[in-house]
Formats: structure tokens, sequence, C-alpha cells
């Protein structure tokens, strides 16, 4: 049994219980997306003017997907083939080959077997060819102009030998190390030698000399460079005198100078003096106190000791003991003074008395002396002696002497130093 039905007066829908396909027939075209009314998937096409057979493979929001699946818009005529490929069968039913080996016009290598292991080169149109291949430890080098070619690495120099014209790549027995400033090479046959120059700019270690007292630098076997630093020593601080109803402060020692400088090998030579300088000494009671002794290397570089504390040698309602002057560096790359010190000042009002020594100036190390005071009523104030400087090139601080007190002694500088560190 079958039975025809008409959908929207366009085609014929025919449909046999026993066949689960419906089909769609039209005598004039193919269907296109909008044939999706009254449709569902899975249904055929068959458009009777050109034999061609569609399925619809997809519905999506009214959206019709038609899939060809037999039949074309129209009969083949013909098949035509190209280099490599070759064509039999008929034109509606054709059969399509292939030449071998392919050519290359046609993507093909025009090979029909390639060597394992093997590299290929290129001929332009022609066929790939295939270079032999190599043995263990080779390498493929350029060959201008023409194909690549192995090459062998020798073991003993790690020169690459050119087959072809049996020279080595570098040369034998030349180097060339870009800015290898202090380095030499020589060569003998195949052996090449590199040495590192005395007065070259390469070092491998850094040590370092440490002088406190005055004696002699001799650079380290193979020192190629050295950094030099000078200090001078600090100055005393100045005492103070006994006192009745009054008072006395000393001013403290200036801080040394100080100097540095980078020399080389050949600057220093064998060997330079070294002179530390001392630290000056404090003064006793009234007595004067003493500059910082000069520091210095040769006649490379220096730097003179801080200047002397004032002693306070007049008893007075109000004592003031003035600042010393700073050392100074000279020579090398970098100078600086050191530090001036404080002055003393000693203050008497009616039954009370205040005294302060001046400080110690500091050196670039630092090391200046601490103040040092009194206070309390008449009779009740003895002297303070000032402090020492504490480091290198540090001044002392001054004494003081409060009403009705001994005497009292300012504060030693500290020596100077020579720190040599040698890079070798």
């Amino acid at each position: 049994m079958s039975y025809n039905v008409n959908i929207g007066g366009q085609s014929d829908l025919n449909c046999n219980p026993t066949n689960a396909v419906p089909l769609t027939r039209n005598k004039t075209r193919d269907p296109n997306q909008y044939d999706s009314q009254n449709f569902t998937l899975g249904w055929h096409w068959l458009n009777e003017s050109n034999n061609a057979l569609w399925y619809l493979a997809a519905l999506t929001s009214g959206v019709a997907t038609w899939i060809l699946i037999a039949g074309s818009t129209g009969d083949v005529n013909s098949v035509t083939g190209t280099t490599g490929i070759t064509i039999t069968g008929t034109a509606n039913d054709p059969i399509v080959g292939l030449t071998i080996p392919v050519v290359v016009t046609s993507g093909g290598t025009g090979n029909i077997t390639l060597t394992n292991h093997s590299v290929l080169l290129g001929a332009g149109t022609s066929p790939i060819t295939q270079l032999a291949n190599g043995t263990t430890g080779q390498i493929l080098t350029a060959n201008t102009g023409a194909d690549p070619i192995w090459s062998t690495i020798d073991s003993a120099t790690s020169f690459i030998t050119n087959p072809a014209t049996g020279t080595a790549t570098p040369a034998a027995g030349v180097l060339t190390f870009a800015g290898a400033g202090g380095i030499t090479t020589s060569a003998s046959g195949s052996t090449v030698t590199i040495t590192g120059s005395g007065t070259g700019s390469v070092f491998t270690s850094v040590k370092r000399q440490v002088f406190t007292t005055s004696g002699t630098y001799t650079p380290t076997a193979g020192m190629l460079y050295c950094d030099i630093e000078v200090c001078g020593g600090g100055g005393g601080g100045g005492g103070s005198v006994a006192t009745g109803s009054s008072t006395t402060a000393g001013s403290g020692g200036g801080g040394g100078g100080y100097a540095r400088g980078i020399y080389s090998a050949a600057a220093i030579g064998a060997s330079q003096s070294v002179t530390i300088g001392a630290g000056g000494t404090g003064g006793v009671g009234g007595g004067a106190a003493t500059n910082g002794g000069t520091t210095s290397v040769g006649a490379l570089l220096s730097a003179t000791g801080g200047g002397l504390g004032i002693s306070a040698t007049i008893a007075a309602v109000v004592s003031i003991g003035l600042g010393s002057q700073p050392g100074i560096g000279t020579g090398g790359d970098y100078q600086t003074a050191g530090n001036g010190s404080g002055g003393g000042l000693g203050v008497w009002i009616s039954t009370n008395t205040w005294a302060f020594g001046g400080f110690g100036g500091g050196s670039f190390f630092g090391g200046g002396a601490l103040v040092v005071a009194t206070t309390g009523n008449i009779g009740s104030g003895p002297g303070v002696n000032g402090n020492a400087g504490s480091l290198y090139g540090g001044g002392g601080g001054g004494a003081v002497s409060g009403a009705n007190s001994n005497a009292a002694n300012g504060g030693a500088g500290f020596a100077g130093v020579v720190i040599v560190t040698e890079f070798i």
C-alpha cells in the first residue's frame, strides 16, 4: 500500500509503510535552507530534473541543512589529469591514480625509495638527491655554491678538517681572544698555550695588610693593583687647672685627615715606607696638649693629624676653651678632612657649677672622644680627666674642673692607620 500527500502545493510526498525513509519529489529544483517547514530529520529530496538526491541532516531554529548524497547538477563530461596523475574509467565514474614516482612538480620527491638516515638535498624541479650518510662524530658543513659536505673534527686539536681542501679551521696555532687583556698565547704544532701576563687586569684573589705602627709595605707576590688608605693621628684633648670658686674646661683634640688611592704594581715598586701618625697627648692640668702625627706611604699619599685641644689655664666664672682644627688628606684619588673638636665650657652661678669638657673630633673612621662633665655645689666638684679617642684618628676629649676642684688632664688622641688591599 502507498499514498500521495501534496505539501504546500509544491511537492508530492510518497510514503510507503514498509519504507522508513520519506521522500519528497520535486521536478524543478534542489532544496535550500528555507525548505524546513513540515520536514523532519532524515527526509530525502529528489530533484527529478538532474537526479540529485539530498538528505536533511540538521534543523536549527527553522533553518535546514541539506546534504547532496547522489547525483549532481549535471553529468561529468571529462576528467583531466596532470603530470604524475593517471585517469581511467568513464567520465561519470573516473578512477584516479598516481604515476610512481611522483614528480617534484606534483608535490612528490621524484624517488621511489629513500636511504635510511640520509640527508635530503633540494635540486629545483629535479628529483631530490640524497647525501651519503656521514660517520660517527662528523658534522655537516656548508660548501659555497655546492652541496654541503661531511667534515671531521680532529680529536687532538678540536679543529674541523675540510675533506675537500685538507685545511683546518681555525688555522692550527691561531686563537683570537676578544677583550682578553693580560692574556697571551703561543703554539707549537697542535698545542696552544694560554698565559696570563703579570701586568694584565685579571686577578684571582684579594689580600689586605693593615699597619698600626711604622714600617715597610712590601707587595705580596703577583700583586696587580692595590687600594691604599691612610689616616692621621687624632689630636690630644686640653687639660684644666685647679680652681677656686670658679670653673675651668679644656677643648677636645681634632680628628685626623684621610686619603685613599689605587696604585698599580709598577707604581708601588719593590716596597714603600710606611709612617703612622701618633695620637696627640692630652694636656696635663694647664699644660699644652699636642697635635696628632702625620701618616704616609712613601710619597704617594699622606694625611695630617688633628689639631691639639686648648687647655684651660685660668679659673673664671665663665670658662670657654675653643675647639681645634682637623687633619687633612693629600694625594690619592679621594681625600677628606677629619672633624673639628668641641670647645670646653664651664659656668659658675652662686653656689653651683657646671663644667663640660670639649668632645674629640672624629676621623673618617669616627672615634672622637665623648664629653665629660661635672656639676655640684662649691667644694664638691672634683676635676674629671677627658676621654681618649676610641678609633683610628679620633681626637681626645677635654678635661673639666668645677669650683674648688683639682686639676685634670685631657684625653689622648688615637693613632693613625694604613690599610692596603691587594688584588692578586
